[in-house]
């Protein structure tokens, strides 16, 4: 996977006309750069772990099992540093799963659980686990004790009377406003998205207050909570202009950062350049700034795919 890159524009406009300086919001680059040993191509996988199965359980917020669930878990190799997505399995009634590691994929300095509910208003979850923090007994994984959470999600409050209950497809160069109950609000073009097959008609999303009980939630420190979006999209070289409410009640003029948190085929155009985002890594993307308990994102720091979104005071 490529290293985690951020375009956006970086200054804002404060009530009195004057521009915010540049240097109040710097866009960050994230290092997720690997050094591996001189040995780590022996088969022993001295650099990495050895992990043959990975085992534990989907469920929603309240503890409950969830129908239809999935899971899939992203490798990444401490014998080349390749990165592969596995295909998804199916978890059983009682939200256990088990997933098979083939041989050429299973000597891990990192692996990635993610977690969905194909067709279903749920958040797709993404947790991460380093080779330092993995428990494994025979070469089996077991994540049980810390289940995966996927949070139900809730439609969008105001589709247009063509996009309810249709792919809403037609709209090939126009945005259309979603609204949401919390007033969150996505200019979404429907054609660019990579759920295109679904269009509008199932997009919802939720709040959830906090990240202390969130997979990853130690990369967003200062972030009040996080919308989750389903169903997930990547807006290809687009940026979808949206108005986040403010949560944490900041002055006007404050300059925020924008993070999306990666997910399969999430990108991020810089330039005339496409950029992968590494699943379950939360991404700055753009800077804003907060103007009557709102932050306003335009077509150049919008929002790059439709996933998991948040935003961090700059300072």
């Amino acid at each position: 996977m490529a290293d985690d890159d951020a375009a956006g524009d970086n200054t804002g406009t404060e009530e009195n006309g004057s521009e915010q300086s540049a240097e109040a919001c710097e866009l960050m680059e994230s290092d997720h750069s690997v050094t591996l040993g001189a040995e780590c191509d022996d088969p022993a996988c001295p650099c990495g772990v050895v992990v043959n199965t990975v085992s534990g359980v989907l469920q929603d917020a309240s503890g409950a099992a969830i129908a239809g669930g999935k899971a899939q878990i992203c490798t990444r190799s401490a014998r080349d540093l390749s990165s592969v997505c596995l295909t998804p399995v199916d978890a059983a009634a009682d939200g256990t799963f088990s997933v098979t590691v083939p041989p050429e994929n299973n000597c891990l300095y990192e692996g990635v659980l993610r977690a969905l509910a194909p067709g279903q208003n749920y958040s797709t979850a993404y947790c991460t686990y380093e080779a330092a923090d993995m428990v494994v007994n025979g070469g089996t994984v077991d994540l049980s004790d810390t289940p995966a959470v996927l949070h139900a999600t809730v439609n969008a409050t105001n589709l247009p009377a063509e996009c309810v209950g249709q792919s809403c497809m037609e709209s090939t160069d126009e945005f259309v406003l979603v609204t949401f109950a919390d007033g969150l609000e996505i200019d979404v073009n429907p054609s660019w998205l990579f759920n295109g097959a679904v269009g509008l008609k199932d997009l919802s999303a939720t709040y959830i207050e906090g990240t202390d009980h969130l997979c990853n939630g130690d990369q967003i420190p200062g972030s009040p909570g996080v919308w989750a979006l389903s169903p997930e999209g990547d807006a290809f070289q687009m940026r979808y202009p949206a108005r986040i409410p403010d949560k944490l009640g900041l002055a006007d003029g404050t300059i925020v950062n924008l993070y999306i948190q990666g997910g399969i085929g999430h990108t991020i155009q810089v330039g005339d350049e496409k950029r992968e985002c590494e699943e379950g890594t939360w991404t700055h993307f753009g800077c804003a700034s907060v103007q009557g308990g709102v932050i306003t994102l335009d077509e150049s720091n919008g929002i790059p795919a439709i996933g998991w979104l948040t935003y961090t005071p700059a300072n």
